[in-house]
């Protein structure tokens, strides 16, 4: 009966209001009897009684058509942003200088960032972290600003390893990404030769980093730090808790 009615529920829900409203007139004071209960409202009544998922059903329906109707502008966007990072996928996920974690990850991200971008260092850390919980991670950072310490921190990764080169992104001071003093301090601070920035101050522009700018841009992402997972995009910081769920390895 429950299968039959289903596709009534939520006309029913409708008319159960109504038969709920359905009294008995009390007798008046010469006796006269009762007049006899609505057969409609009666029936409903005994329905419901028998069958009082069909209103919880009917609910949860009205609620799902709500919010397929609240997504629904958003539908097309997000099929389109699907297609642009699948037709970019290989370069997006590609083993990156400035990678770390899983060498065979079950989720991946790509980190569009900046140095000397509180927010961006903020994620870069995050991402860090949760690499170092999560053994199935892997996380490939994307310089998107051809400045002087995105590029020598590419360069570092090349001839000293990611960590330095982490290490080394992680010590630049906000808004000082292109001061040539306070990186030579930090560089320093590290150990490592002055050569290496004259090795990235020489070149007109960055390849690896004009690549990618070109990519953020076909993504229309405009605001750093930007997330590319396989499937999605975010704009903007995210919760390390939020993003976690989205790569499916949050803790249960």
């Amino acid at each position: 009966m429950r299968t039959a009615l289903a596709g009534l529920a939520p006309s029913l829900l409708t008319l159960g209001a109504l038969a709920l409203t359905v009294t008995i007139a009390p007798a008046d004071s010469q006796g006269e009897e009762t007049p006899p209960r609505d057969e409609l409202g009666r029936e409903l009544r005994a329905l419901f009684a028998a069958e009082p998922d069909l209103i919880t059903d009917a609910l949860h329906r009205a609620e799902a058509a709500r919010i397929a109707a609240a997504e629904a502008p958003l539908a097309a966007e997000i099929r389109e942003d699907r297609a642009r990072i699948a037709v970019l996928s290989e370069r997006l996920f590609a083993a990156a200088p400035l990678g770390f974690g899983a060498a065979d990850p079950e989720a991946r991200v790509t980190l569009f960032t900046a140095a000397g971008c509180a927010a961006c260092q903020r994620a870069e850390r995050a991402l860090r972290a949760m690499a170092e919980r999560l053994p199935d991670l892997r996380v490939d950072l994307r310089p998107a600003r051809d400045t002087l310490a995105d590029r020598l921190s590419l360069e570092i990764a090349a001839e000293h390893g990611t960590e330095t080169a982490l290490t080394f992104r992680a010590a630049i001071p906000e808004g000082r990404a292109g001061d040539a003093v306070v990186l030579a301090r930090v560089m320093a601070g590290l150990g490592l030769p002055e050569t290496l920035m004259q090795n990235v101050r020489n070149a007109a522009e960055h390849a690896e980093i004009a690549e990618f700018t070109l990519i953020m841009s076909t993504l229309n992402l405009d605001v750093l730090p930007s997330y590319v997972l396989p499937d999605m995009m975010f704009r903007g910081e995210m919760p390390d808790i939020v993003l976690a769920r989205y790569l499916g390895t949050a803790p249960e």
